[in-house]
């Protein structure tokens, strides 16, 4: 209220030009009168995890609405990623690049073999009813066998809900663009792993309670030979000297683990045997 001052109350409905209790205000350097047309909607995201909703002025929050938007795993679903990957390519041949590549690389990490490939003549009759999202349901028989994005989603959101709360569930843009193996990689290198260590402080241990032994693993070390300086006034350095030290296992570039050992990390994450 300290810096938009009366401007609060102008964005109120009734306050609008037209309304029966239609303000104007002056503004403050060119003073002119200022009023806010009926037909102006604001809109505005927020981070609930940030609780940024807490310290917005009474003023303010009270003239607005505010819906909540979770994160939506079916959006990252392996039949929509199909859908999706179809109608990114409109007008391309099924062996022509850059579709057969992407093609290649989206089957590999969904786990779609030769024979479980949806049959290519349903494409025929997807394009004469033009891009329609109730066509994801033809692609429901699809066999899958590899990576689940949306079951991976719902897994990492279920443990983080248990440790923190439902706020800080990651959103499911960050499997909105992965349709790779690498992509994945890059994905938990650069968003998730980070994401995790900022909500957890560092704590590697409940870090590896979401994402299990194939991306957190116990730090090798000599507990026989004592790592701190001889301070006898601390009395409990004998219990910090056995004390568990985690670190994190990567595989994105330049890591030297191969895809098999990320494919069953990821299998270990979501307790698929």
């Amino acid at each position: 209220s300290q810096i938009f001052g009366e401007l609060i109350t102008l964005i109120e409905e009734d306050k609008r030009i037209g309304k029966p209790e239609s303000l104007e205000v002056m503004l403050t350097y060119s003073k002119k009168m200022f009023g806010v047309p009926p037909n102006l909607y604001i809109i505005g995201t927020m981070n609930t995890a940030d609780r940024s909703v807490e310290a917005l002025d009474t003023a303010l929050r009270r003239r607005f609405s505010f819906e909540e938007i979770p994160p939506r795993p079916e959006l990252v679903s392996p039949q929509r990623k199909i859908w999706e990957m179809w109608w990114k390519y409109p007008d391309i041949e099924w062996w022509e690049e850059p579709y057969k590549s992407v093609e290649a690389n989206l089957y590999a990490l969904l786990g779609i073999s030769k024979n479980d490939q949806p049959d290519t003549n349903l494409w025929k009759k997807m394009k004469l009813e033009k891009m329609r999202e109730d066509q994801i349901e033809k692609f429901k028989g699809v066999k899958c066998t590899g990576i689940n994005l949306q079951k991976l989603l719902e897994t990492i959101n279920q443990r983080i809900e248990k440790l923190l709360d439902r706020d800080h569930q990651i959103g499911h843009s960050y499997f909105m663009s992965v349709a790779s193996l690498d992509d994945l990689k890059v994905a938990f290198q650069n968003k998730i792993i980070p994401l995790l260590q900022e909500y957890f402080f560092g704590d590697y241990g409940k870090i590896g309670l979401v994402l299990g032994n194939g991306f957190v693993q116990k730090k090798n070390g000599d507990e026989d030979s004592f790592p701190f300086a001889k301070f006898d006034d601390y009395e409990d350095a004998g219990d910090l000297q056995t004390r568990d030290v985690f670190e994190l296992i990567h595989y994105a570039p330049p890591s030297a683990k191969t895809d098999e050992d990320f494919i069953n990390a990821i299998n270990l994450l979501i307790n698929k045997n």
